[in-house]
């Protein structure tokens, strides 16, 4: 029995289509039949499935009405089963194929692995319903599950529903709501983070300002877990990047009005003291653009110094590389002091311990 879902995706038009005209007598799907001289080991090929599974996120999910609906445990697809003779084989793979096979209920890619008993060869059936892909995707799913059982590219990781980008905010508004809470007499606070996004059509191309800003609130109960807290954040970037909270427009009027004018309207409009401007800044650097990540290989350590607006008393600016991630915590002595900075380092320490736990 599988688990229930943890995310959705609508289906392609072409996906439902084939999973309209799916049948009994006629069903979508196709089979794949690998005969696999350089046998990996059954617990290979189904850590090579999951990942598979995890990289092409629609097959580790089922069909609810038009939405591919994700497991939270999809599991890795895979049956097994020894055989001693060719007649043997033909009715393992026959039973195989005539089973059912039910978008609503099972995983659109479905897995037999038969091994010879004498020989040890291996070989690989493969069901893959054309709701989900075509002969070229099929290849491309078991092109990574077999590098990954080979050790030949590594696995991809559970897929949870956010990024590590949404998991660095949402510790960043966890130590915010706790400071809060702590300072105002326990009494929930309104809090948000002020988060820099990147705007470039090409996200590695165009030198300039090509970053907006959106807010994210702690719009999530004290008691949810720290992975639908995660979820929570990732809804709110998804939904401000594309209905775009901070619009730049093209042609923005400002520019053609003299200096003298622009000035007083811009800082009358930005400096108002009603303006929502979150509680603190977090901005994180995942990606290097291009190939600038070799150009970098010999970095030891990162540090972002970040702005500070007059309404923020603390800014979290972070970068990652070579898989290690530096937050530099910028404040501001007047409100703030180095003792405080030190204990809101340990409660952000705390939250990702508590993170290492629960994923």
């Amino acid at each position: 029995m599988m688990s229930q879902v943890t995310s959705k995706g609508r289906l392609s038009a072409i996906d439902l289509i084939f999973s309209v005209m799916d049948s009994h007598q006629r069903p979508m799907e196709f089979t794949l039949l690998l005969h696999l001289k350089d046998t990996p080991r059954l617990d290979a090929v189904r850590r090579g499935a999951r990942s598979a599974r995890n990289l092409y996120s629609a097959t580790g999910s089922y069909i609810d009405k038009d939405h591919w609906a994700r497991f939270i445990e999809p599991g890795d697809g895979v049956a097994a089963v020894s055989v001693s003779s060719s007649e043997d084989l033909a009715k393992a793979i026959q039973e195989f194929l005539n089973s059912p096979f039910d978008l609503r209920l099972h995983m659109p890619v479905q897995q037999l692995v038969v091994v010879n008993g004498t020989s040890a060869e291996l070989k690989l059936v493969t069901r893959f319903h054309h709701a989900v892909a075509d002969g070229l995707s099929a290849a491309m799913w078991l092109s990574h599950q077999l590098r990954v059982a080979r050790g030949k590219e590594a696995a991809v990781a559970k897929v949870r529903g956010f990024t590590y980008n949404d998991l660095l905010a949402t510790c960043a508004l966890e130590v915010f709501a706790q400071w809060n809470r702590g300072h105002c007499n326990g009494r929930r606070q309104k809090i948000g983070l002020w988060l820099p996004v990147n705007i470039r059509q090409k996200s590695s191309a165009g030198f300039g300002n090509g970053t907006s800003r959106i807010r994210l609130y702690a719009r999530y109960s004290d008691r949810a877990s720290l992975a639908d807290k995660c979820r929570e954040i990732r809804r709110q970037v998804f939904w401000s990047n594309r209905h775009g909270e901070w619009a730049v427009p093209q042609e923005p009027p400002l520019t053609y009005l003299p200096q003298w004018a622009i000035t007083p309207l811009v800082r009358c409009y930005l400096n108002r003291p009603w303006v929502d401007m979150a509680t603190g800044v977090f901005s994180h650097a995942e990606r290097w653009p291009g190939d600038s990540a070799e150009i970098f290989q010999d970095l030891e350590k990162i540090e972002s110094i970040g702005q500070l607006h007059a309404r923020y008393c603390v800014a979290i600016n972070g970068a990652t590389h070579g898989g290690r991630t530096w937050l530099t915590f910028t404040y501001d002595p007047a409100l703030l002091s180095p003792g405080d900075i030190q204990c809101l380092v340990e409660m952000y320490q705390e939250q990702l311990s508590l993170a290492r736990r629960e994923f």
